[in-house]
């Protein structure tokens, strides 16, 4: 692992989010120092920070290591990936274009202190909604009543200085239920 690599990756991806660094350490519970301790101390950061911040990012931890180039993280329900692997001999790295939760389900963050929620951007939300009916429609409506599963995500809207955020928040506890729609929705794909 080359530290100057990985610490100049950190600000890039920081830089391309248009997040500073410190604000992303400070997210992470990492100390202000994290980046000038490894470049210039020469410490070693654990594998739970170099994960931590990947998540953060939404990059691979090999990406960060220096180890691919592919910035993405790509991640289907594993049944789907043994369906479409076996089915299609397709090279997941270049199956970009499948549509995934993950590319409108922000990482789980912080939005108040002590408190981690998964949050949909009011721009994406309607694809929560196509997800929903795909999933009734391939279950024949024998799912969660639509109008409850919509109850489970509560708008937000706060300004903290310059960051302003709004979506909808889905609290850990509901995670199973989209996790449950999820899966008929790409069921219904296979």
């Amino acid at each position: 692992m080359d530290n100057a690599q990985v610490a100049d990756r950190i600000k890039d991806l920081c830089k391309s989010k248009k997040i500073t660094v410190k604000s992303m350490l400070e997210s992470c519970d990492l100390s202000p120092n994290f980046i000038y301790d490894f470049t210039k101390k020469g410490q070693v950061p654990s594998v739970n920070k170099i994960e931590t911040i990947a998540d953060y990012l939404e990059c691979s931890v090999d990406y960060l290591l220096g180890r691919s180039e592919i910035v993405e993280v790509i991640k289907l329900p594993a049944r789907l990936y043994e369906s479409i692997k076996s089915k299609y001999s397709l090279n997941l790295n270049s199956f970009k274009d499948f549509i995934n939760i993950n590319d409108i389900l922000q990482t789980p963050k912080p939005l108040m202190p002590g408190r981690k929620a998964y949050f949909v951007r009011d721009i994406h939300f309607d694809k929560i909604k196509e997800i929903y009916e795909k999933a009734a429609a391939y279950r024949n409506g024998d799912i969660i009543d639509r109008d409850e599963f919509f109850k489970r995500f509560e708008y937000f809207k706060f300004v903290l200085g310059d960051y302003n955020a709004s979506g909808y928040v889905l609290a850990k506890k509901d995670y199973p239920k989209l996790d449950e729609v999820y899966g008929y929705y790409t069921e219904s794909f296979i």
